[in-house]
C-alpha cells in the first residue's frame, strides 16, 4: 500500500493523475470505485457476449468444457487496486497510473477443459478470433522450471475484433474503444480468459488463491507440500488425458472390436437416434460416428450416404471420414472422379484445425494410389511433424522414404523412434484401442528392425480380428483388419527394393498371403500361394486332404540347452500315440526334419509306427549343428530350403503346402513343446489360420521357453489353445479332440446318468452339484463329451459298443470282471486325460483351489499326481460306464 505524505481527495487531485499516487488508501478507493461503477455496465455487456462466444467455441472444440464468465464486482475491484496499488501507481509507457487503464480482468472468463489437448485447441481458437494483448498474456506453466510444479493455466487478455462475430452476439459497440470516466483516455474493453484443465482448475481453486493471492507468507513446509500435490495433479492430468483419448478412440473405433453383425445393430440404433436430432452440430457429430462404424464394417457406401448432407461443412471429422470412405470405395480406379472427390475431402481435412497425423497419413496413402509421390511425401512429413511416434504415421513415413531412397539408412537412424512407436502400439493394444491399426503397425515396425518372428506374431493378431464377408456382404469392402492386410501387402511390395536388407521380408510376405487366403478368403492370395507351393507337393498331403485324415504339426525346441527337457517329453509323447485309433487313414506329422529335439521325436514316432504315421520335414539343406534326416522311414518327404539356419519361412512353407493341398483346417493341429522364437511364430500362424494348438508345459523349462503371452491369452477364444501338463493321456485326448461337442439327443440319457453318478460321489460343497436342468452349458457338454469319448477308449481294452437290438433291454456288463483292476485303472487314466483336455479347451486353468466361475481347478494335473480321492471319481465313472451307455440304448461287449 502507499506510504508517505498524503494529499486530500478534492477536485484538483481528482483531475490530476500525477497526484493520485499521493492519495491515502481510503481516498484511492473512493476516487476509483465510483469510476468503475460507472463503467461496469459495459463490462457486464462484455460478459454476456463473451459467454455466448465461448459456448459457441465449446460446441466445436470441447463439448464437455465448463464455461464461467463474470464482470468484476466493485468490492473485488477495490481489494485488487489496494493490494496492487504500488504497481498501478507507477507510470507505464503510454498509460497513466490509472487502475481502470491498467486492469485487464474487469471482465473475466474461464474455459475449464477435460484435457490439455482441448486447452491447446481452445487457446488456438481464441488467438484466431480475438485481438490479443500479448504483453499481458501468458502461460503460467511456462514460468515453471523443468523441476518445478505449481500453478498452471493459460491467460489471454483479449478484446473483441470488429466483424468477427455476429452483431446479435457481439454488438459493434463492444468492439470499439470506450472513454474512461474521469479521464480523456479511450481504451478497448479488455477481458481476461483463463484456459485450464479440470485438475489445473482444482489446483488454482484450492491452493493458488489461498497461497498466492494473499500477503501472508506461507511456511516452507506448506509451500513444499503444495508443490508436491501439484506434481501429483500434473501427472494425474496427463493420465486422465490419455484415458479420455483411449475411451474416445475406443468408441470411435467400435467396429474394430466387434463382429459385423454387432456393428450393424449399433448402426441401426444410431440411425434411429439421428432421425430424432434437429441441431446441425449434434447431427454431424453422430453422423461421423455412424460413418466410422460403417467404415469398420466395410460399408463405405453407408458412410458416404450418412455424411452426404454434411459434405459442405467445414468440419475435420466429416471431411476425413467422407474422404476415407470415397477413396476406399474407388481405390481400384484412382483416376475416377469419385476417387478425386474423396481426395479433395482429405485435403480439406488436412488443412483444418483438427488435422492429426493420421489424417495426413490417409491423404498420403490416397496420393500414392495416384502415383503422386512428392505430394504424398509432403503429407507424410506433415504427419511426422505433428506426431513423430504415432505408430501408423511413422511406419508409413519410413516405408515411403525407404522405398524412394532405395536403402535402409533411414530405418537405421530412426530405430529409437520405431521402438517408441512400438511401445505406443502395445499401450493401445492393452487398452483395447484401435487394435487393427496397432497390430498392423507393429508388424511393419518389427520387420524394419529385423525382428521377423515378432512381425509374424503381430500379423497373426491382426488376422484374428479379420472377419471374412458373408454371402450377403459380398458387395462390401473388406473389414478394417482385412484392409490393413491389403495395405501391408502394398507396403511389402514397395519395400521389395530393400528386401535383401530386411531379413524378414519374405517371411512376412508369406505369412500375409496365408492369412489373406484363409482368413479373408482372398482368391488372388491363394493363387500366389499355389505358385509358391513345393514343386513336388507331398503325396501324403493330397491323400490326407482326400481322406479327411489328420495333420499334427510338431513344433518346439531343438537347441542343445533344451534337449534334456525334450527327453522328459519323449515318453509321454510316444505313449500318447500307443493304440491311437486311426481307422482307414494315416496321421501325418509335420516337423523340422532333423534328428535334434522335437524333430527327432517326430521321426522316431513315424519310424516305429509301421507306416500308420507319416512324417514330412521342412529344414534348411545344411542346418548348423544338425543334418537333415533323409531316412525315408522316418521322414517320408523332406523339403530342404537354402541356407544354414532355420527361419520361420521353413514352417511357413509347410503351411503353404497344406493350404494349397486343400487339407481341411479342422483336421490340422499344432503341438508345441519348449517353444523358441520360431515355434512361437508357428503357434501364432496356427492361431491365425484357425488350427487348434496344444502346448505341453514343463515347469523346469527356461523362462524364455514358457508361453505366457498375455496378448494371446486374452485374444484367443475357447478351443484355440490347450495348455497341457506333461501327461500322455491328456495329450492323447488332445489328439482325438475335434470340435467341442454339441448336446446330442442320442447321448442325453447317458449324460444324465453320468451326472447322477457324480452327484452321488462328489463332495456336498462342490459348486457344480446342480440338477441336470440347472447345469451351465459347458458342464452339460462335459457329460456328453465323456460318453462320446468312452466308445473310443474302450477299444484299447478289447471292448466295443453297439446299439441295443430292437425289442431287447440289453445285457448288463461287468467291466471289472472283463478287463480287471488294471484295465479299469488304464481307462480311468484315459478318462482323466479327456476331462483335462475338455476343460483346458474351454479355457480352464490349474489353481490350488477350485473356482467354477473363474474356471480354475486343482485337478488339471497328470493322473499320477492326483489324490486317490480324485482318482476315485474317474474309476467310478469307468465302472459305471456300461450302465450309463445302456441307459442311452448302447451296450458294451467283448470284441472277438
Amino acid at each position: 500500500m502507499s506510504a508517505g505524505k498524503h494529499i486530500p481527495l478534492d477536485d484538483t487531485s481528482r483531475r490530476d493523475p500525477g497526484l493520485w499516487p499521493r492519495l491515502s488508501d481510503p481516498d484511492w478507493v473512493a476516487l476509483h470505485a465510483p469510476r468503475f461503477t460507472e463503467l461496469r455496465p459495459r463490462f457486464e455487456s462484455c460478459a454476456a457476449a463473451l459467454t455466448a462466444v465461448l459456448h459457441m467455441a465449446r460446441k466445436k472444440l470441447a463439448v464437455e468444457a465448463i464455461i464461467q464468465v463474470r464482470a468484476k464486482e466493485v468490492p473485488s475491484f477495490a481489494e485488487k487496486i489496494l493490494r496492487k496499488r504500488d504497481g498501478y501507481s507507477k507510470p507505464k509507457p503510454g498509460l497513466p497510473p490509472d487502475p481502470l487503464a491498467r486492469l485487464t480482468d474487469l471482465c473475466g472468463g474461464r474455459v475449464i477443459c477435460q484435457t490439455s489437448d482441448q486447452v491447446r485447441a481452445v487457446t488456438a481458437w481464441i488467438g484466431e478470433h480475438f485481438e490479443i494483448d500479448w504483453e499481458n498474456s501468458d502461460d503460467a506453466s511456462g514460468r515453471l522450471r523443468a523441476t518445478e510444479f505449481g500453478y498452471r493455466t493459460v491467460n489471454r487478455i483479449v478484446s473483441f475484433k470488429p466483424g468477427v462475430f455476429p452483431a446479435e452476439m457481439v454488438p459493434e459497440a463492444l468492439c470499439q474503444p470506450v472513454p474512461l470516466p474521469g479521464s480523456d483516455l479511450r481504451l478497448p474493453l479488455k477481458m481476461e480468459i483463463q484456459i485450464r484443465t479440470l485438475l489445473e482448475h482444482a489446483w488454482a481453486d484450492v491452493s493458488h488463491d489461498r497461497a498466492y493471492k494473499t500477503e501472508v507468507k506461507l511456511p516452507a513446509h506448506l509451500v513444499r507440500d503444495l508443490h508436491s500435490k501439484a506434481a501429483i495433479l500434473e501427472e494425474t492430468d496427463r493420465d486422465i488425458a490419455r484415458l479420455l483419448a483411449a475411451l474416445e478412440d475406443y468408441h470411435s473405433n467400435y467396429g474394430a472390436h466387434h463382429k459385423r453383425a454387432e456393428v450393424a445393430e449399433e448402426i441401426a440404433l444410431q440411425r434411429i437416434v439421428l432421425q430424432q436430432m434437429t441441431r446441425a452440430d449434434q447431427r454431424a457429430a453422430l453422423a461421423v460416428r455412424i460413418a466410422k462404424l460403417c467404415l469398420a464394417a466395410g460399408d463405405q457406401a453407408g458412410a458416404v450416404e450418412v455424411l452426404a448432407e454434411f459434405a459442405a461443412h467445414d468440419n475435420h471429422d466429416v471431411q476425413r471420414a467422407l474422404g476415407q470412405a470415397l477413396v476406399e470405395m474407388h481405390q481400384e480406379q484412382p483416376s475416377s472422379a469419385e476417387f478425386g472427390r474423396g481426395l479433395e475431402h482429405l485435403r480439406q481435412a488436412s488443412r483444418s484445425r483438427g488435422a492429426d497425423a493420421e489424417t495426413h497419413c490417409l491423404l498420403g496413402e490416397a496420393l500414392l494410389l495416384r502415383d503422386e509421390e512428392d505430394p504424398a511425401a509432403e503429407a507424410y512429413h506433415a504427419a511426422i511433424r505433428l506426431d513423430a511416434t504415432e505408430p501408423s504415421s511413422l511406419a508409413r513415413y519410413i516405408e515411403h522414404e525407404t522405398a524412394r531412397q532405395g536403402n535402409v539408412r533411414l530405418i537405421l537412424l530412426a530405430e529409437p523412434m520405431i521402438r517408441a512407436a512400438m511401445k505406443r502400439c502395445h499401450t493401445q493394444i492393452q487398452g483395447s484401442v484401435n487394435q487393427p491399426a496397432a497390430w498392423a503397425a507393429l508388424a511393419l515396425l518389427h520387420l524394419m528392425v529385423n525382428e521377423p518372428n515378432r512381425a509374424v506374431e503381430a500379423l497373426a493378431h491382426l488376422a484374428i480380428l479379420c472377419e471374412a464377408p458373408s454371402a450377403g456382404d459380398a458387395a462390401r469392402q473388406p473389414c478394417a483388419a482385412a484392409r490393413h492386410f491389403l495395405r501391408l501387402r502394398r507396403a511389402l511390395s514397395r519395400l521389395v527394393c530393400v528386401r535383401d536388407n530386411l531379413d524378414g521380408h519374405a517371411i512376412l510376405e508369406r505369412a500375409l498371403l496365408l492369412m489373406l487366403a484363409v482368413r479373408a478368403k482372398d482368391a488372388e492370395a491363394l493363387r500366389e500361394l499355389e505358385k509358391l507351393a513345393s514343386r513336388h507337393l507331398p503325396d501324403v498331403f493330397r491323400q490326407t486332404a482326400a481322406s479327411g485324415g489328420g495333420v499334427l504339426i510338431v513344433a518346439g525346441g531343438c537347441a542343445p540347452e533344451v534337449e534334456p527337457k525334450v527327453a522328459d517329453f519323449e515318453a509321454p509323447f510316444h505313449n500318447a500315440f500307443t493304440g491311437l485309433p486311426l481307422p482307414g487313414r494315416a496321421l501325418v506329422l509335420v516337423s523340422g526334419g532333423t534328428r535334434s529335439g522335437i524333430s527327432r521325436l517326430a521321426g522316431d514316432l513315424a519310424e516305429k509306427s509301421g507306416g500308420r504315421i507319416k512324417a514330412a520335414g521342412y529344414t534348411p539343406s545344411t542346418p548348423d549343428g544338425c543334418a537333415p534326416d533323409r531316412n525315408t522311414k522316418r521322414y517320408a518327404w523332406l523339403c530342404e530350403s537354402a541356407g544354414t539356419d532355420f527361419t520361420a519361412l521353413d514352417p511357413l512353407q509347410g503351411w503353404t503346402d497344406l493350404i494349397t493341398a486343400r487339407v481341411d483346417l479342422k483336421n490340422i493341429k499344432l503341438l508345441a513343446f519348449a517353444p523358441g522364437k520360431i515355434a512361437r511364430a508357428e503357434m501364432a500362424v496356427a492361431f491365425a489360420l484357425g488350427a487348434r494348438v496344444g502346448l505341453v508345459e514343463h515347469p523346469d523349462l527356461p523362462p524364455d521357453r514358457h508361453f505366457d503371452d498375455s496378448a494371446w491369452l486374452e485374444h484367443l477364444g475357447p478351443g484355440s489353445l490347450a495348455r497341457m501338463p506333461l501327461d500322455a493321456m491328456t495329450l492323447r485326448a488332445f489328439l482325438l479332440a475335434d470340435q467341442i461337442p454339441e448336446a446330442d439327443a442320442r447321448y442325453e440319457k447317458a449324460a444324465r446318468k453320468v451326472h447322477e453318478a457324480y452327484l452321488k460321489s462328489a463332495k456336498p460343497a462342490d459348486p457344480s452339484l446342480s440338477p441336470w436342468e440347472d447345469l451351465p452349458p459347458d458342464l452339460k457338454v462335459s457329460n456328453y463329451h465323456q460318453v462320446a469319448y468312452w466308445t473310443n477308449i474302450l477299444g484299447t481294452e478289447g471292448l466295443g459298443v453297439r446299439p441295443v437290438p430292437a425289442g431287447s433291454e440289453g445285457a448288463t456288463f461287468d467291466i471289472s470282471a472283463a478287463i480287471g483292476k488294471e484295465g479299469v485303472l488304464r481307462l480311468a487314466e484315459m478318462e482323466h486325460g479327456r476331462w483335462n483336455i475338455e476343460r483346458l479347451l474351454l479355457g480352464w486353468r490349474w489353481a490350488e483351489k477350485k473356482d467354477v466361475a473363474r474356471k480354475l481347478s486343482p485337478s488339471l494335473i497328470p493322473w499320477d499326481a492326483l489324490s486317490p480321492e480324485i482318482q476315485g471319481y474317474d474309476i467310478s465313472a469307468i465302472r459305471g460306464l456300461p450302465a450309463s451307455l445302456l441307459a442311452a440304448g448302447f451296450e458294451v461287449f467283448k470284441l472277438e
